[in-house]
């Protein structure tokens, strides 16, 4: 599953050039133009919304059937309001209606600023996900049943179905800052509770080599500039912040293999917030792979080096184009030996 961010969002409907940014456009069609096309019962809608205007969402065939997900917007309004609509065709017929983004649930912070981010539907197979992403690196995730009964809402994005009580959920990030670092977790659907699974706990394993370079470059910067006038005014104007030290971090790459319970990730790190301060030659962007054993038990992870494992196994759309789950037995057969 790649998770690359894309800094806009192209959406379609009708087979045609459709608007996603935050306000709706003039040229959008009707509610009442939408249903009709896709066969959508106007009974299922409130009357008073078949002439707003649809926007900021999509309409995608799955393999549980079509996923309807739009806001509804009144003709001298741009603004998006606090409910969307959404719907999903079965077998028999179409079903779902308007919801609310709430204001309060499982990680609230944040929630409400949700309301009017670009809707972005994905299906499990037990769940169905809304995402109204309000920056490329924010938004919220609705989280449904198949049936359509809101199950909760969660403060970030792209979260995976693990199995019937666990989804794998990954933090906002917040865009632009100087200070990007990744955070990973799991989501407990019974408990409401949830277990951060990245960064990796020490008590798991050691930190990886790239993270300890990297502070390792942060503190020496930080150490010319208290001497050095003109590098001090260009970090403050660089980065408006601070710099803990934390790194600049991505997630890439993540596959689950559900019998094995085991997870791996590709994690990839960039110091861009401080290119006008390092040379060229340290501008790569090192990554590595993750892997975690045992995540409904006591948890096991061990950090290894990307080009490490290719050498290893060979390359990832290879090993997929295999069928294969990953990761395997033998692949964490070889990470625990190394």
């Amino acid at each position: 599953m790649r998770l690359a961010f894309p800094i806009l969002l192209c959406l379609a409907f009708l087979g045609s050039s459709f608007d996603a940014s935050a306000g709706a456009d003039q040229d959008n069609p009707s509610l009442r133009q939408a249903l009709a096309h896709e066969g959508i019962p106007q009974s299922l809608v409130d009357r008073g919304d078949l002439d707003f205007r649809i926007s900021s969402g999509d309409a995608i065939d799955t393999k549980i059937g079509r996923i309807f997900s739009y806001y509804a917007v009144p003709p001298a309004s741009n603004a998006l309001g606090p409910s969307f609509y959404l719907f999903r065709k079965t077998q028999k017929s179409w079903i779902g209606g308007r919801f609310d983004w709430p204001l309060s649930d499982y990680s609230s912070q944040g929630i409400e600023s949700c309301r009017g981010g670009s809707l972005s539907p994905s299906v499990g197979e037990n769940f169905i996900f809304i995402t109204g992403r309000v920056t490329p690196s924010a938004g919220c995730t609705r989280v449904f049943d198949l049936a359509l009964q809101p199950i909760t809402s969660l403060w970030g994005m792209h979260v995976r179905e693990l199995d019937r009580t666990r989804l794998l959920l990954h933090h906002n990030q917040i865009h632009f800052s100087p200070e990007h670092a990744l955070k990973v977790s799991i989501f407990d659907l019974r408990t409401r509770e949830v277990r951060t699974i990245f960064p990796v706990a020490p008590e798991l394993a050691p930190e990886f080599p790239t993270r300890v370079r990297y502070r390792r470059k942060i503190a020496e910067l930080y150490r010319r500039c208290e001497t050095e006038l003109e590098c001090r005014e260009a970090l403050v104007q660089d980065t408006q912040l601070n710099h803990s030290g934390v790194p600049n971090e991505d997630l890439f790459e993540l596959q689950y293999n559900r019998e094995l319970d085991a997870l791996m990730m590709e994690v990839r790190v960039d110091d861009y917030s401080h290119r006008s301060f390092f040379p060229k030659d340290q501008w790569r962007t090192p990554h590595y792979w993750v892997f975690y054993n045992k995540l409904l038990g006591k948890t096991m992870a061990r950090t290894v080096s990307a080009s490490a494992f290719k050498r290893e196994f060979g390359k990832l759309r290879t090993l997929e184009s295999r069928g294969l789950r990953l990761p395997t037995q033998a692949m964490l057969d070889w990470v625990w030996r190394n």
